[in-house]
């Protein structure tokens, strides 16, 4: 399959030109996060293209080639005197950025969120303990 992005693509957003070596390691970060991309889309990119490619996609694939080219070693933090700094490791792509793929190839983005509540079921269902309940049944409520 075609990679999502150019290195031109890559290039014209990075603002800068590379050199050889530069330009390989860019490359197969362009192949790897397209590979993502393509997991994370499902069939939908399969038959997609750098020329055909959703626009929503393609700052997606930049940004994951920029981590992967900015932190190599996929460090997740460091810290020196007073700068800190934290991050993902490795080539990955953000919930935000999984999100929004799934919403440019069209894939529905169903969320499940259980609730909870902080007061115990005893007091929910004891009609002796929460006053203001004698009398009712559970069924009334």
């Amino acid at each position: 399959m075609a990679d999502l992005i150019t290195l031109e693509m890559y290039t014209v957003r990075l603002g800068r030109t590379l050199n050889i070596a530069q330009s390989n390691q860019a490359s197969a970060f362009i192949a790897d996060a397209s590979a993502l991309v393509r997991r994370i889309a499902g069939t939908e990119l399969d038959s997609v293209d750098s020329t055909s490619v959703p626009a929503a996609i393609v700052p997606i694939v930049v940004a994951m080639v920029r981590r992967g080219i900015e932190n190599p070693r996929g460090n997740t933090s460091e810290r020196i005197g007073d700068y800190q700094w934290a991050g993902g490791g490795g080539l990955y792509a953000t919930d935000e950025e999984a999100a929004i793929i799934q919403g440019a190839v069209g894939a529905n983005v169903i969320r499940e969120v259980t609730l909870t509540s902080d007061v115990p079921d005893r007091l929910l269902l004891d009609t002796d303990v929460v006053p203001g309940l004698a009398g009712f049944e559970l069924t009334d409520l």
